[in-house]
């Protein structure tokens, strides 16, 4: 147990948790009752050949079709009998056998509720593996297919956001408001 002092503190958690034990009020999601932006749990993947998975690949290129890429990624995991939270998966090379995916989320999770955040873990990473282990038996291109690594916790991209004494707006940011 500690006890700090000082004139002015800086919260950099991430989630507003110093501004949050100190009292301040905040905000998080859209509105009170949460719909928060999703979490998701991404995974690093390996594979024999990354060739025959170049359909598959989104190259997040916005003057190609890459749409087509995420559609068809989709309809092979469907094949498997299994529907992904994420209504977008998505597969990319990183470099040659060594891919990255994003084909989970879950909703509703508040950043600052640890055993629900604990629990969004673990059905993400259930998830991936129930689609990999999936997609492997489907063989052919999806022969081999590994799990390398998934982060230790849950991505989280909605905070609290601190009500402080000014909200910046859209039209502050568009005018590239200053303020002492």
């Amino acid at each position: 147990r500690q006890a700090w002092r000082a004139p002015v503190f800086i919260d950099t958690t991430g989630d507003g948790d110093l501004g949050a034990l100190a009292g301040c009020s905040f905000e998080f999601g859209e509105a009170e009752s949460c719909p928060c932006q999703p979490m998701s749990l991404n995974a690093l993947l390996v594979c024999k050949d990354v060739e025959p998975l170049a359909a598959y690949i989104h190259k997040s290129d916005p003057t190609k079709a890459d749409g087509l890429a995420k559609d068809a990624f989709k309809s092979e995991i469907e094949r498997t009998g299994h529907f992904p939270s994420y209504s977008k998966p998505t597969l990319w090379q990183v470099r040659d056998n060594l891919l990255l995916v994003m084909m989970n989320h879950q909703y509703g999770v508040p950043c600052f509720d640890a055993t629900k955040i604990t629990e969004a873990t673990v059905m993400a990473r259930a998830e991936l593996h129930k689609i990999v282990n999936g997609l492997r038996k489907l063989g052919g291109a999806w022969d081999g297919l590994q799990i390398a690594a998934t982060a230790e916790q849950i991505g989280v991209r909605d905070g609290r956001r601190i009500k402080g004494r000014y909200v910046v707006s859209k039209d502050d940011v568009i005018a590239g408001e200053r303020y002492d």
